[in-house]
């Protein structure tokens, strides 16, 4: 008796063809494969690998598939094996189990249980390892399970829980941590800016401002996180180019790495030049603050969903950025968000506005009794913090580092450098000065604020008053320029 099989193909269906001397069997079979069988060609298995986008979803499917139909069964063995996920914990391990494939059949799956748990991981994986294959050879024997987590950190939880102004959240990058302060926990509070105190705007966002100046240990583990995850090319003609004497997107210098005073070196490896780590960092544009933020979220999430700039092309204007302060990312500070900061008192009535202020903002008419506020605010012709205003030296010195000090500085100092003292009633360090710091506004010329160490009177007592703002290009760096970052909640 003579034999042959073939196969026809119509519409996904297979058609086995049995013929013999006696006549022609039609055999129809379902199949999702549509690939004929090669003689002589062995067949192989391959699974595929999986991603759980978050350990909620209760089932991990792989796809085991043959790469041709077979006219024998098939069998392979499959089992679970631990990587960075446990079995019994973060997922339901299986023993050694065998996968059936009949005549005709080309793919089969594997179900995989995962367990959701209330614990912060970081994402985590498992395998199953393809064995003992018969009637096959095995041309990809391993599936990655990799499971997303879903849980909330604790900084994220305190973030989110925050009630009380003045709560303090400590984060940490990498191997450095920073303090997040509670600033505003109200959709609609009206305060005093400008040095006379006469424009009263309403804030409608609950944010975070943070204690200290960005520091260069922190800009360090941040930019080598960006370098880490091909944020830059090595070639530093390219717009993301870096090497040793600046880091650049769209086009744009985001750190002027080749100034001797720059206390961040670049030598394959970001880091703080030694002594400077909790000095704040300078020689940064506002490009590059903005950058910082976006990289900072981004290495918090995982992912850019609550990056708060956005239309970063390769080609980057400051004008074109669009700025989101919605979103729950890192950012700089809006010009009010700072003001507010840096004048928030609480109850202490000591050097306050008060009184009834009348001011005229896009067309509408404000009236604040400031009397009648619980909530107080320092006086816009004075340093952040003090009792007195900036005419009154050595209340300055309380508060502020810059050139009016008796000793004036010849550097910027470390953050908190003037002592627990130092900080204002909302709890933030150096907002008068140590180093001016770069605002959100996404202009030619962005806003600035606080005073610097390098400045001198009869400057200095000008811009360490609270109400006072300056501007500068986007692609401007100095010695006395850094920035603080703050968050939306």
């Amino acid at each position: 008796m003579k034999k042959f099989i073939t196969t026809l193909s119509l519409m996904s269906c297979l058609l086995f063809i049995t013929c013999d001397e006696f006549g022609i069997l039609i055999n129809e079979q379902k199949s999702n494969v549509n690939v004929p069988i090669q003689n002589g060609t062995p067949t192989t298995i391959s699974i595929n690998d999986v991603t759980i986008n978050s350990e909620s979803s209760t089932t991990a499917t792989f796809s085991v598939t043959l790469s041709q139909i077979s006219e024998q069964t098939i069998t392979v063995d499959y089992n679970t094996a631990d990587v960075s996920a446990t079995g019994g914990s973060d997922y339901t391990g299986i023993g050694t189990t065998t996968l059936t494939f009949n005549p005709g059949e080309s793919i089969k799956t594997i179900n995989v249980t995962i367990i959701d748990d209330a614990a912060y991981e970081s994402d985590e994986t498992f395998n199953i390892t393809l064995s003992v294959p018969v009637n096959a050879t095995i041309l990809d024997g391993t599936g990655i399970g990799t499971i997303i987590d879903n849980d909330a950190t604790a900084t994220d939880l305190a973030f989110t829980n925050a009630v009380t102004i003045g709560q303090q959240v400590t984060v940490t990058a990498g191997s450095t941590e920073f303090n997040m302060i509670y600033a505003n926990n109200s959709t609609s509070i009206t305060f005093p800016v400008s040095t006379s105190d006469s424009i009263t705007p309403t804030l409608t966002n609950k944010f975070f401002m943070a204690e200290t100046e960005t520091t260069n240990a922190l800009f360090a583990e941040v930019y080598q996180w960006a370098k880490d995850n091909d944020k830059f090319s090595t070639d530093v003609s390219d717009h993301d180019g870096l090497d040793g004497t600046t880091a650049k997107h769209g086009t744009q210098e985001l750190i002027d790495l080749d100034d001797p005073d720059c206390r961040i070196t670049y030598d394959g490896t970001f880091s703080a030049e030694t002594g400077y780590e909790n000095h704040p960092v300078t020689h940064v544009t506002w490009y590059g603050a903005i950058m910082f933020t976006n990289w900072l979220t981004e290495m918090r999430d995982g992912n850019t969903d609550n990056v708060a700039y956005t239309l970063i092309d390769e080609v980057w204007d400051s004008n074109d950025t669009e700025y989101n302060p919605d979103k729950t990312g890192y950012r700089l500070p809006h010009t009010y968000e700072w003001e507010y900061s840096a004048r928030y008192r609480g109850t202490d009535t000591t050097n306050t506005v008060t009184g009834v202020v009348t001011c005229v903002l896009s067309g509408e008419t404000i009236v604040t009794d400031f009397d009648a506020m619980t909530i107080k605010w320092t006086k816009g012709d004075s340093a952040s913090g003090a009792t007195l205003n900036t005419d009154n030296e050595s209340e300055n010195q309380k508060f502020a580092v810059y050139a009016g000090l008796l000793t004036p500085p010849t550097d910027d100092a470390e953050v908190k450098s003037l002592g627990i003292n130092s900080k204002n009633l909302l709890g933030l360090y150096d907002m008068s000065g140590n180093v001016g710091e770069w605002l959100t506004n996404t202009t030619s010329n962005p806003l600035t604020r606080s005073g610097n160490w390098d400045a001198a009177d009869p400057w200095a007592s000008h811009i360490i008053k609270i109400g006072t703002s300056n501007s500068k290009p986007a692609d401007y760096s100095s010695p006395s320029l850094g920035f603080r970052i703050c968050r939306t909640q």
